[in-house]
């Protein structure tokens, strides 16, 4: 870790979605510092990154609720859909803000 950086800078980041692209984005943040909390639909993929220093969220949600910004990096349209909506019962409030997605929200 950079030894000049100011911690006291640093947000709680929630993440949901650990695939390729998560998993690479995730590694970085804990590397740098960064208190992570992260969640993902195979929980096993959690693992290495709980090991890392990361913490656990039992639900999109609740990673919401734990943590300053939350990034969702998942697979297609209804992954976000299942980690966003009220029918899943793990609705995210407008705190959590979407910045990596491998498929447009608008597709099928």
């Amino acid at each position: 870790m950079n030894k000049n950086v100011n911690l006291s800078f640093f947000y709680r980041i929630g993440f949901l979605g650990l695939g390729l692209m998560g998993s690479g984005i995730v590694s970085n943040l804990l590397k740098m510092g960064h208190v992570v909390t992260v969640w993902n639909r195979t929980v096993e993929k959690c693992d290495l990154f709980i090991q890392e220093g990361a913490r656990l969220g039992r639900t999109p949600a609740e990673v919401v609720s734990m943590c300053d910004i939350t990034f969702s990096c998942v697979s297609d349209p209804k992954a976000a859909r299942d980690v966003s909506t009220k029918e899943t019962g793990t609705h995210l409030n407008r705190e959590c803000l979407y910045v990596c997605s491998q498929a447009r929200l608008t597709g099928s």
